[in-house]
Formats: structure tokens, sequence, C-alpha cells
């Protein structure tokens, strides 16, 4: 019996410290778990706000490459828009020398050697007339052409320096409302 009890006492001795083994190792563990836990956590959180990063970043994208579009747009207006004008002036030229030929031709040499026509001076006069008419139509016409030549001008540098700022800054803030095409005649 006595070895039976000194074998007990033994035996519970070794499960005592057995226990205690097995109490630090879950501490330990449950400590280790703890630090992954935390470090899940945060790498969640990273992930959560890459994601938030991204979509801005791809939102903003698509903003600037439809303000590119709209630029490049403007840009084959305005385009068309000078060649109308040098067409236009290029026609009114070619009235006004015209013009220049029939008044030399009224004013010119006539039927006899040396002899001069009277020149017809009122419809000089309503020939020069109806042509700065014209040219003041025209005129006023270019006017309105270079005024919105210039707006446009002005807007799209304002655009070009605004993405030359979102390009250079670390972070993509989000691209302002456009404004409104109040420009357009």
């Amino acid at each position: 019996m006595r070895m039976l009890s000194l074998g007990l006492a033994h035996l519970l001795h070794g499960v005592e410290e057995n226990a205690g083994q097995l109490e630090r190792a879950g501490g330990q563990a449950a400590a280790e778990l703890d630090g992954v836990i935390r470090t899940v956590e945060t790498l969640h959180k990273q992930s959560l706000q890459a994601g938030r990063t991204h979509r801005q970043a791809r939102k903003d994208l698509q903003i600037l490459s439809a303000r590119g579009d709209r630029l490049w747009r403007t840009v084959k207006e305005l385009q068309k828009l000078l060649e109308d004008v040098e067409t236009d002036q290029r026609t009114e030229q070619h009235r006004l020398d015209r013009v220049l030929r029939r008044v030399r031709g009224l004013t010119g040499p006539g039927p006899g050697p040396g002899a001069r026509v009277q020149p017809d001076v009122s419809s000089m006069k309503d020939i020069v007339d109806k042509q700065t008419r014209r040219l003041a139509g025209l005129t006023s016409v270019v006017s309105a052409r270079d005024k919105l030549i210039d707006r446009r001008l002005q807007r799209i540098e304002h655009l070009e320096k605004h993405a030359r700022n979102l390009r250079a800054s670390d972070s993509v803030p989000a691209a302002p409302r456009p404004d409104s095409d109040s420009d357009r005649v």
C-alpha cells in the first residue's frame, strides 16, 4: 500500500507538472493567437483602405478621361471654327479683289487712246456701301468667334493646369465638378 501510495503521489506530482506546462503553453499560444488576430485585423483594415483608394483612383481616372475627351472635342471644334474663319477671310478677300478690279475698270482708260471714262460715282458708292456692310457683318462674326476661341482656350489652359496639378500630387483628390458649358455660342 505504501508503494502504491508513493507511486500515486509521484504520478500526481507528474500530472501537476504536466498541467502547469500545459497552462504555460496554453497562455503562450493564446498570446501568439492574440498577436496573429491583431495582425489579421490590421491587414483587413489596410485591404479595405486599399480597395477604397483603388475605387477612388479609378473614378478619378474616368473623370479625367472624360475631361480629356471633352478637351479633344473642343480642340477639334476650335480647329473647324478656325478653318471656317480662314475660309470666310479668303472669300471676302476674293470679293474685295473683284470690287477693286471693277473700280479700276471704271476709272481706267476708255475706248479712245488716252481717254478716261467718268466713273459712275453712285454705282461705286453703292458697291462700296454694300461691301462695307458685308465687311462690318463679317468683322462682328469674326470678333464673336475670336472671343469664343479665347474663352475656350482659357478653359483648356485651366483644365490642363488642373490635370498637371493632379498628376503632380501623390494622392489623387476627388475631382471638382466641371463648370457648366456657359461659354457655348
